[in-house]
């Protein structure tokens, strides 16, 4: 059956919408930094609570949760929610937490991302940028909580991970900020990124699913390729260690298993459309990567 566009969640700091929310199980989670959420918990017995969790840095990334206190009935000592907000970070930062917790990252905060329009000259740092604007669609269109968290934290992954890799590039390289900036991006980066985020804004969820799925994981195959050759140019081993690794296997497996069980539910035809995506961003992989083996310009400069 069809996967249901989810691009809204429940507004938890209005009460009014917090009180038209039906008695489930599970708590109605919001994102207050990447690993780090609040959640309202409504059951069946009409109580009603806040609650916190956060990753932890195990291999499997459980969850860590916690009661924090009744909600709503302030009048007899419940939390409002800036009270549970407070009380959330509060538990975050103690002690015994951030020893297993797992790196938190600030919602919306691009630090270190390299963005400077220059004129009409779409640059490196926009390519940066559209790759993260994916994973942040990916996340509001997710279908279940669980993967919108996954997105949204691949989204800062994304952000600290691969922009500390680049830069240490370009230091090493000798090229400078400003060259970056002012560095156009080539036609076929351009085409891809604008490919990507076109599918992402206008088609349902698991078809931008997999869109980005080869970049995902091609760069695994290839680095556990090379891993077993290894580089004596240290360049090309760190960018080996990264997508070779097993960090990044990990998250290149979750994708794809969130992709078979999504693809496992749907008609032929909206598993058709997966598979012209995914043949369409594998094409743009290897042009990618062409492109840059051949130094690919302009053909018209002015």
């Amino acid at each position: 059956m069809p996967i249901p566009d989810l691009t809204t969640r429940p507004d938890l700091s209005r009460l009014d919408v917090r009180q038209t929310l039906p008695a489930r199980k599970e708590p109605y989670w919001s994102l207050l930094e990447f690993s780090r959420h609040l959640g309202y918990e409504k059951r069946a017995s009409k109580r009603v609570s806040w609650v916190a969790r956060f990753r932890t840095k195990t291999k499997t990334g459980k969850y860590r949760q916690h009661r924090l206190g009744d909600a709503d009935r302030e009048e007899a000592g419940g939390l409002s929610h800036a009270d549970a907000v407070t009380a959330a970070r509060a538990w975050f930062q103690r002690p015994e937490n951030c020893r297993i917790a797992a790196d938190s990252y600030p919602v919306g905060v691009r630090r270190n991302l390299i963005i400077c329009p220059v004129g009409n000259v779409f640059t490196i740092g926009h390519a940066l940028y559209d790759y993260v604007e994916w994973k942040r669609i990916a996340a509001a269109k997710a279908p279940e909580s669980d993967t919108m968290i996954m997105f949204a934290e691949h989204a800062a992954g994304a952000m600290q991970i691969e922009q500390s890799l680049h830069a240490g590039f370009f230091s090493d390289l000798g090229i400078s900020a400003t060259d970056v900036r002012k560095t156009p991006l080539a036609p076929t980066n351009l085409a891809y990124t604008s490919y990507l985020l076109s599918v992402a804004y206008a088609r349902p969820f698991h078809e931008l699913l997999t869109t980005v799925l080869p970049c995902y994981w091609i760069y695994w195959e290839v680095g556990k390729a090379l891993r077993t050759k290894g580089s004596q140019k240290h360049l090309y081993q760190r960018w080996i260690n990264m997508y070779g690794g097993e960090e990044f296997g990990k998250v290149v497996q979750a994708v794809l298993a969130l992709t078979d069980q999504i693809a496992s539910g749907l008609r032929a035809s909206e598993r058709e459309a997966m598979t012209h995506h995914f043949i369409t961003t594998s094409r743009y992989e290897w042009m990618f990567w062409e492109m840059g083996y051949q130094q690919e310009q302009w053909p018209v400069m002015w």
